[in-house]
């Protein structure tokens, strides 16, 4: 998923982040918003120069600080496998986080963890599993489609 400011090169007012010049009579309101433009522009260049490696001990780091492994030894949960990973960050992080995971992972291989670990969990992920479907997965109908899945997935054990 790309910001409107990456797909144009302007932030989000509409004003060319690169341009010196600045709105006549707007003083300090012009200065924070090229700076939160130039912020933009940086925080793009330095993920751009993460590797696989820096991204996924972030994305690590980010689910030790929202508690994610609390019933887990923590020497256990230093280093954890492509799958777990992906699921960890699809239920406790956010959307910003989960577009981290595209930049690193195949697009397959997400909705394949999705669908085996998030996707099948019914009413406690449902509105979050249909922001997914819409957002990353481009499923037209994400409501009936999440109930075949749950259904599928009962019906195996059944």
């Amino acid at each position: 998923m790309f910001t409107f400011a990456e797909q144009t090169g302007l932030c989000h007012c509409g004003l060319d982040p690169q341009s010196p010049e600045k709105e006549p009579n707007v003083g300090r309101q012009s200065d924070v918003k090229q700076g939160i433009a130039g912020q933009a522009r940086n925080d793009k260049f330095f993920s751009r120069q993460m590797n696989k490696e820096q991204i996924k001990s972030e994305l690590l780091k980010r689910l030790h600080e929202h508690h994610a492994f609390w019933s887990y030894d923590k020497s256990s949960c230093q280093t954890i496998s492509d799958w777990n990973l992906i699921k960890f960050v699809l239920i406790h992080l956010d959307l910003d986080d989960t577009d981290r995971l595209f930049q690193i992972y195949p697009k397959s291989l997400v909705k394949k963890v999705w669908l085996a670990e998030v996707a099948i969990q019914g009413e406690y992920l449902r509105n979050m599993n249909i922001c997914f479907a819409n957002l990353y997965f481009d499923i037209k109908h994400p409501i009936p489609y999440l109930k075949r899945i749950e259904t599928r997935n009962i019906n195996q054990f059944a």
